[in-house]
C-alpha cells in the first residue's frame, strides 16, 4: 500500500543551503515540524546522508521547526533514489542497490 502524499518523506533545499530529509508538519503560524531530520553533507568522500547536525551536536535531534517561508525548493525523495538508498540505510540499517 502506497503512502498519501501528506505521509511521504521530503527532500527540501532551506535559504541557508541546508538540505532537510523528513516528514514536514505543518504546525501553527505557518510553522513547520519535521521529526528526525536528516541532511545530506560531504564529508570528504562525497555525499552522505546523516540526522542533521549530527556533526556539531554529536547527538540526533528529535525535532526541527521552522518558518515553510524558508523554503527554496522541495521535491518527494522517491525523486533521488540514490539519496533515498542512503536515507534508508542511515534510518534502518537496511543497505539498497540503485
Amino acid at each position: 500500500m502506497e503512502n498519501s502524499p501528506e505521509e511521504e518523506i521530503r527532500i527540501m533545499k532551506l535559504k541557508n543551503n541546508d538540505i532537510l530529509i523528513g516528514k514536514a508538519v505543518l504546525i501553527e503560524n505557518d510553522q513547520l515540524l519535521i521529526n528526525n531530520p536528516y541532511t545530506v553533507k560531504d564529508l570528504g568522500q562525497g555525499p552522505c546522508v546523516m540526522p542533521y547536525e549530527l556533526d556539531i551536536l554529536v547527538e540526533p535531534m528529535k525535532y526541527i521547526s521552522f518558518d515553510k517561508d524558508q523554503i527554496l525548493w522541495v521535491h518527494f525523495l522517491k525523486d533521488f533514489t540514490a539519496v533515498q538508498d542512503q536515507y534508508i540505510q542511515a534510518t534502518s540499517g537496511l543497505i539498497l542497490n540503485s
